[in-house]
């Protein structure tokens, strides 16, 4: 499960999102062969949440 990576503000993520980036997580994780307690997981997942975020308030300035 992805943890709450420290550093990151403002952003709620509905259920679905949640569901969608731990798919994608967990699909990250296999294919770099991480295990899901190390350092550079904890490092991918908050790559992939701060990524989701800004791409998702991008998103929202372009379609208001």
């Amino acid at each position: 499960m992805i943890k709450h990576a420290g550093g990151l503000t403002g952003g709620v993520f509905t259920p679905d999102e949640l569901k969608h980036l731990q798919r994608v997580f967990d699909a990250e994780l296999a294919s770099r062969n991480l295990a899901r307690d190390s350092a550079e997981a904890a490092m991918l997942a908050a790559e992939l949440l701060e990524t989701y975020q800004k791409t998702s308030e991008n998103a929202q300035k372009s379609n208001p």
